[in-house]
């Protein structure tokens, strides 16, 4: 730990002397992050500041501190090097949602006199839409060079049609404290008895979390036949 905090004060030293570069993370796994400012050791964490302004950390066990100060002094001597200023990275692209609202489904008809009673309060959301119990059936955790990314299967084990099916997923540290909150994204929101489908929640600047809660929903539809018309009769001539 003395080592690589003198090693941190040397980085940090050198940043003092030199034009404005910023200092880097490598993780064991090779993955790199970009810090504004330097990164300091705290217990079992590595803390610092994103390049965009947000304060992150990184377990300890997760950081390769000595390539870490390489790649910072590497970056420093590229700086001192560079005869113009680099501009400024573009920021960064959010992916948009295609989010399903209570415009997509039909009103439901009112229930004849002899139907069944409404669900309960607690089984239904504010437009009414009947909740259907979609289960998780698997999910699996993969490294991409950005982050990280969530994957898995949701399935309707009901025998209704399963519309705006999702999932909700949080990430959390060591502490317990929230890291990040995404949505799982699946191909076609709709879901009939019985189906599965695949899905993916992405995560970038996230490199590590210590526990996933996965949080599937869907809302029922309820398609209902339609009444044949009635047959007319002609008066006899």
């Amino acid at each position: 730990m003395q080592t690589a905090q003198i090693g941190a004060a040397v980085v940090v030293a050198a940043l003092l002397a030199a034009p404005a570069a910023a200092d880097w993370l490598v993780t064991r796994d090779g993955g790199r992050v970009e810090t504004r400012g330097p990164w300091k050791t705290k217990g079992k964490l590595v803390v610092f500041t994103r390049a965009d302004g947000q304060l992150s950390s990184l377990r300890l066990t997760d950081v390769d501190l000595a390539a870490s100060e390489r790649a910072t002094a590497e970056a420093v001597a590229k700086a001192k090097e560079a005869a113009e200023p680099k501009p400024a990275p573009p920021p960064e692209k959010k992916e948009a949602r295609w989010v399903m609202t209570d415009k997509d489904f039909h009103p439901a008809a009112p229930p004849a006199a002899k139907e069944e009673a409404k669900p309960a309060a607690e089984d239904t959301d504010a437009a009414g839409r009947p909740r259907l119990i979609v289960t998780l059936e698997n999910w699996d955790r993969k490294a991409v060079p950005d982050g990280v990314e969530i994957t898995g299967t949701l399935r309707n084990p009901g025998n209704e049609l399963a519309a705006d099916v999702g999932v909700t997923v949080r990430l959390f540290d060591d502490t317990g404290a929230l890291v990040a909150t995404g949505e799982g994204r699946i191909a076609n929101p709709s879901l009939g008895p019985g189906e599965a489908a695949p899905f993916t929640a992405t995560f970038p600047g996230v490199f590590t979390f210590a526990e996933a809660k996965l949080e599937p929903r869907g809302y029922g539809l309820r398609i209902k036949a339609a009444t044949p018309p009635e047959e007319t009769q002609t008066p006899p001539p």
